[in-house]
């Protein structure tokens, strides 16, 4: 890095179908005909959509039918855009019993800022900032990162996409603070 800085530009086409057969077939997976197009489709060239890419795969690779990567299994995970959110629903909704979804909500919270003029952003928390949420904190923070919602590092947590600042509502979206 003291060399200099390098950025790196989206991925073209072939390389997204690169980045989602090659390691498929590398451990004896297959893709139904058109799926790999169909989420290099979902993904456009949105910037910041390789995080939701790697979750979505992961999620078909969990309801996969076999060696089997299928539409079915990939509709059902939510696809590049609703795997995060429905894996965040599925922890906080159905795995988690009422105490750890308070605590998970708790230090969700404790994953947001937002700046004056309103923007949320994700904000790393220390795992000193983390413990003194309770004592069941830093357990219901590895149910979070184990759903793949939190990244840990060393000494923090982060969320681990932008897209968790924001949940579905009837009426649009809210911010995850709300």
């Amino acid at each position: 890095m003291s060399r200099g800085w390098h950025l790196v530009g989206p991925m073209v086409e072939s390389e997204l179908h690169r980045a989602i057969v090659e390691p498929a077939s590398q451990v004896g997976l297959r893709l139904e005909e058109g799926l790999a197009e169909r989420i290099i489709a979902d993904v456009g060239s949105e910037p910041g959509s390789l995080p939701l890419l790697s979750h979505a795969l992961f999620e078909t690779w969990v309801r996969r039918r076999g060696t089997w990567l299928t539409h079915v299994g990939y509709s059902q995970a939510g696809g590049v855009h609703g795997a995060m959110a429905q894996s965040a629903d599925a922890l906080l909704d159905v795995e988690l019993d009422d105490q750890d979804r308070s605590m998970a909500k708790r230090i969700l919270l404790r994953l947001v800022d937002v700046s004056g003029d309103g923007l949320e952003s994700r904000r790393p928390l220390l795992h000193g900032e983390l413990a003194d949420l309770g004592p069941d904190a830093v357990r219901v923070a590895s149910r979070q990162a184990d759903a793949r919602l939190v990244t840990a590092a060393d000494d923090r947590i982060e969320l681990a996409h932008e897209a968790l600042l924001y949940r579905p509502t009837n009426g649009g979206f809210r911010c995850a603070r709300q």
